[in-house]
């Protein structure tokens, strides 16, 4: 054990056990005046603690008064904490094909609707948005802040990207640079498909 604070017990605790130790030896006041047997039977018999019994239990509290103060600390301690936590990417496709209408309202908004969703779903998760055409850019980095994340998740439209198509492979690659190596890394992607059939690079 150390103390963060050491100088407490250096300038607080002599002094303290100074003043006790002239207190507890001190006679009562009336004992000044009258001998020990007078006091006896002067003396109403109670449950109350004498004058030095109340200064010793006084004495102790300003002791561990005095060590709280130094602040001790376990050195080398270990504390496990058990913490749910992945790091999970939500792509979503802005290209203008997902402005269809063959579901209601409309692909992108119904993709939208779906991711938000999931926010409320994974609210112990870190979670960031990617959006995706032939290019693709991160809309919000990793982070428990799932209102800021709702909230750049539903400025998204087709209008963001300029450029006509879609590439997974473009999409990948930024959740490669995203996500750090070493945490549980998940993708989630809302799209209606890409421009090619074969897919084998990107799976790879």
């Amino acid at each position: 054990m150390s103390f963060l604070n050491p100088e407490a017990l250096y300038y607080l605790l002599p002094p303290l056990l100074i003043l006790f130790g002239f207190l507890l030896t001190q006679k009562e006041a009336q004992g000044h005046f009258f001998s020990d047997e007078v006091m006896q039977k002067l003396r109403v018999s109670t449950n109350t603690l004498t004058i030095k019994a109340r200064n010793a239990l006084f004495l102790v509290i300003g002791i561990l008064l005095v060590i709280a103060l130094a602040g001790p600390v376990i050195n080398d301690g270990t504390i496990v904490v058990q913490a749910k936590s992945a790091d999970i990417m939500i792509a979503l496709d802005i290209s203008d094909s997902m402005l269809a209408e063959d579901v209601y309202p409309n692909r992108l908004k119904l993709a939208k609707e779906k991711a938000m969703e999931f926010l409320k779903l994974a609210p112990d998760e870190r979670i960031g948005v990617i959006a995706f055409a032939k290019n693709s850019y991160l809309v919000s980095p990793m982070s428990f802040d799932h209102s800021a994340v709702g909230f750049l998740l539903r400025q998204l439209n087709t209008d963001s990207i300029t450029e006509k198509g879609t590439s997974f492979l473009s999409l990948l690659e930024v959740v490669e640079r995203s996500i750090k190596k070493e945490s549980k890394k998940y993708l989630l992607i809302l799209s209606d498909g890409g421009d090619k059939s074969d897919f084998s690079k990107e799976i790879s």
